[in-house]
This record gives structure tokens, sequence and C-alpha cells, in this order.
């Protein structure tokens, strides 16, 4: 085996291993990702709910002042 023969098979490891790397990688941050959007999901539902509170309560305020 010469030297750029041996060259070559220690390039192509480093390259499968550097590819095992970002596919593990990428299904990291794809977990991350829907982890991040269930979160953003639960926190809309709590701000939708405040804003009907506060709807409620503006209505009833208004309703009150035009008395």
């Amino acid at each position: 085996m010469s030297g750029v023969e041996l060259v070559g098979l220690i390039a192509s490891i480093a390259s499968l291993i550097l590819a095992v790397g970002a596919i593990w990688l990428s299904v990291v941050f794809f977990k991350m990702s829907n982890e991040a959007s269930k979160a953003t999901t639960e926190a809309a539902k709590g701000i939708d709910a405040s804003v009907q509170r506060l709807e409620i309560y503006l209505i009833n305020y208004i309703q009150i002042l035009s008395l």
C-alpha cells in the first residue's frame, strides 16, 4: 500500500465518521425542534386563553361605563 493509497483510505474513513456525525446531529436537532414546537404551541394556547379573558373583562368594563 503506497502513501497515496493510505492517505485516501484515511480520508475515506474520516469522511464516513463525519457523515455519521452529521446524520446524528440532524436527528438531535429534529427532536429539539419538535420539542420547541410543542412548547410554542402550548404557550400560544396560554396566550389565547389570556386574551379571551381580557376581551371578556373589557366588554364588561365597557358595558359598565356605558350605563
